[in-house]
C-alpha cells in the first residue's frame, strides 16, 4: 500500500471504508452507515475509527464496530 492511502491518524489505509460500502463481521454483511474516528480519551480504545453497521438481511443492528474487525465480504 502506497503512503497515499495514509490517513489523519497515520496509519495506512483508514481512509478506505466508506459509507454505504458493503463490509463483514463475523460472518455476516452488513452497510456501513457513518465511520467516525476514535477518541483517545475513550475508555475501552480497541482501534483509531469505528463504523456504525447495519444489517442487509432486516436482522440485528451491531451499531458501532471496531473498524478493524471488519473486512471486505467474502466471495
Amino acid at each position: 500500500m502506497s503512503d497515499a492511502n495514509k490517513s489523519r491518524s497515520g496509519r495506512k489505509g483508514d481512509g478506505k471504508v466508506c459509507r454505504g460500502q458493503v463490509m463483514e463481521w463475523e460472518g455476516v454483511q452488513y452497510r456501513v452507515l457513518k465511520r467516525r474516528a476514535v477518541d483517545g480519551l475513550a475508555m475501552f480504545t480497541t482501534d483509531t475509527h469505528e463504523v456504525y453497521l447495519a444489517s442487509l438481511d432486516g436482522g440485528l443492528d451491531p451499531e458501532w464496530v471496531p473498524q478493524s474487525e471488519c473486512g471486505p465480504p467474502e466471495k
